[in-house]
């Protein structure tokens, strides 16, 4: 992965960390609920980034070659 985009996928990591210690810290199930939340969602981002770049080398890959 690009410097770039390992440095958002260590940020959105580092949310998800944050958010699942408020989960855990939260006094009422429905705070629980929304820190848990908000953990996946930062989770689900720094996927999103992996695959972005992932698919972005591949169709730079394929326009090189001509497919």
């Amino acid at each position: 992965m690009s410097d770039a985009t390992n440095a958002k996928v260590a940020e959105c990591l580092d949310m998800a960390i944050k958010a699942r210690l408020k989960a855990n810290a939260a006094v009422s199930r429905s705070a629980q609920d929304f820190w848990h939340v908000m953990e996946e969602r930062w989770i689900h981002l720094a996927q999103t980034y992996r695959e972005t770049e992932r698919l972005s080398r591949e169709f730079r890959r394929d326009a090189q070659i001509g497919v």
